[in-house]
C-alpha cells in the first residue's frame, strides 16, 4: 500500500511539474507549444502537457479517494 501510495504522488508531482513546465515555455516562447519535445519523443508540447495535466489529475483523485 506504502509503494502505491507513493507511487501516485509522485505522479502527481511530474504531472503537475511537466505540466507548469509547458505553461512556462508557452509564455516565455508562444512558437514553442508547436515544438517537438525532443528529438527522440516526436511529440509536441502541448499534447505533452495536456497528459501531463490528465495524468496529474487522475493520480490526484485516486489519492483522495484513498485517503477517506
Amino acid at each position: 500500500m506504502r509503494f502505491k501510495k507513493a507511487a501516485l504522488e509522485t505522479a502527481f508531482l511530474f504531472g503537475l511539474l511537466c505540466w507548469l513546465y509547458v505553461i512556462a515555455m508557452q509564455i516565455t516562447n508562444p512558437e514553442s507549444i508547436y515544438w517537438p519535445l525532443t528529438i527522440w519523443i516526436p511529440i509536441r508540447m502541448d499534447y505533452f502537457g495536456e497528459a501531463s495535466f490528465v495524468i496529474a489529475l487522475i493520480s490526484f483523485f485516486i489519492l483522495r479517494l484513498k485517503l477517506k
